[in-house]
Formats: structure tokens, sequence, C-alpha cells
């Protein structure tokens, strides 16, 4: 639901059209994935089931890349501003753990087209979760128009709609696909917030630097915990080709988050 702005001159049509087109990016990348990561843990399939060190190589491609740019100058980090915003950074990262684990295993249970239906509620919790907690300009909670309410709800109706008779699914699955879905609305709620400038100076590249620090060691107890050491690295070194797919599901997950 794109409301064009008013005139007929192009001028006036190029912002609706950036985000036209950045939103069917996202569509097609987040899609996509869904059905990469479907694929790459199905029995039928490569049967990798080590969704947590999938997730730790996809966060270490977030700390090397955003190193980098750190290292470059296009941005800075200080023991001050980690330490002042510790308790945001935190949440930041067990909340992105959360998304990635949980999405990832939701696709074992549920039918891509399912899991899709619990993420199109995500727009609309981050929009009632945004009034709570962020603030505009003037210290005023944010506020939204009937017009972007009733274009979210649509969305929702449509995708519910288009999929209410398939039966691939399972109460843990919606389970997961559920707590995915409410971690992203939040996530996106402590990330705007952090990047407000009230929190101090943050930018997309050290946030997430800082939260690719916080959430590797939260990623590697869930490892270390879990029965994925017993196999993971036989599986690996088992067939060559599994390192390189796992390397691409890494990394497409990242583009999938960074373009969230």
């Amino acid at each position: 639901a794109i409301v064009l702005p008013k005139g007929d001159s192009m001028e006036a049509l190029k912002p609706t059209a950036v985000s036209a087109a950045a939103l069917l990016l996202y569509v097609v990348i987040d899609t996509s994935c869904s059905f990469f990561n479907r694929n790459l843990m199905s029995p039928n399939a490569r049967n990798l089931d080590f969704i947590i060190f999938i997730s730790i190589c996809q966060q270490m491609f977030a700390f090397m890349a955003s190193g980098v740019l750190l290292l470059a100058g296009a941005s800075r980090v200080s023991w001050g501003q980690f330490h002042g915003n510790l308790c945001n950074l935190f949440t930041m990262a067990v909340l992105w753990v959360l998304v990635a684990l949980c999405s990832s295993a939701s696709t074992s249970f549920l039918g891509v087209a399912l899991i899709d239906v619990v993420k199109a509620f995500a727009p609309l919790l981050t929009m009632l979760l945004s009034m709570l907690f962020e603030r505009d300009e003037q210290g005023m909670p944010l506020r939204y128009s009937c017009k972007v309410f009733a274009s979210v709800c649509v969305v929702v109706v449509g995708t519910i709609m288009a999929v209410y008779d398939l039966s691939q699914s399972s109460p843990l699955g919606y389970f997961l696909a559920s707590v995915a879905t409410i971690s992203m609305a939040l996530l996106a709620v402590v990330t705007a917030v952090l990047l407000s400038g009230r929190a101090g100076a943050f930018d997309a590249i050290n946030l997430t630097w800082y939260s690719s620090c916080l959430s590797l060691p939260v990623l590697g107890l869930c490892f270390a915990v879990s029965t994925e050491p017993s196999h993971v690295f036989d599986k690996l070194s088992a067939n060559i080709s599994n390192v390189g797919f796992v390397t691409i599901s890494a990394f497409s997950n990242w583009i999938r988050a960074l373009s969230c």
C-alpha cells in the first residue's frame, strides 16, 4: 500500500520508487533465504541440522565486515559508548539471537508460506511497540495515521487468506515463528532508539559491531550446551560441499538481516 505523493513530476515519484524497490528487494531476499534454509535443513536434502553453528558463522561475517569498516575510519567505537549503553546493546544481541535461531528452526516445522503469515504481523507489532518506547523530536510518543494501520492490516489479512487452507504446520513451528516475529519487532524498536541519537553517536556500522561482539558469546554458550558439537564437524568434514552450503547460508542470512 504505497500512497503516491502529490504532483505529477518525476522528482516527486523518486522517493516512492526507491521505497518500493527497497521493499521488493527485501521480500525477494527474505523469501529466498526461507526457501534455502528449509531445503538446507530438510532430511531429503542436505539435512544440516546445526542452526546455532550457522548463526555463529553469520555473526562472524557481521563482525569482520563491520570491523573492516571501523579500521577504514567509517565509524568509531569507544568504551564509554559501549559501557553506557550496555543494557540496550545486550538486549539487542539477545533479540538478534532469538530471531536468528527461532526463524531458522521454524522452517523445519512450517511451510515457508505459513512462516510469512506470522512474519506479516511484524510491522504491526513494530508500530505498536514504537508508539510505546520511541519519541519524536519534541519528545512525544510516535503516532501513525489510520491509513498506515489500515495498509498493514490489509497486508496481514491478504497473507492469511492466501494460505488459509495449507496444512504444513505444527504447534512448535508456530511457537518458534511467533517468538522470532515478536523478537524482530522488539529488535527494530531497540535499534531505532539507539540510532535516534539520544543514546549516543551510534550508526549502522558500530551498532553492528557491538551487537556481533555481544551475540557471539551468547551463541557460543547456546552451541556449547546443545547437541550440535557432537555432529557438526563430522558432517562438515564428511563432505566439503557442506562447508560451502554453510558459508552461503550464513552470508545470505546476514544480507537478509542487513536489508531488514
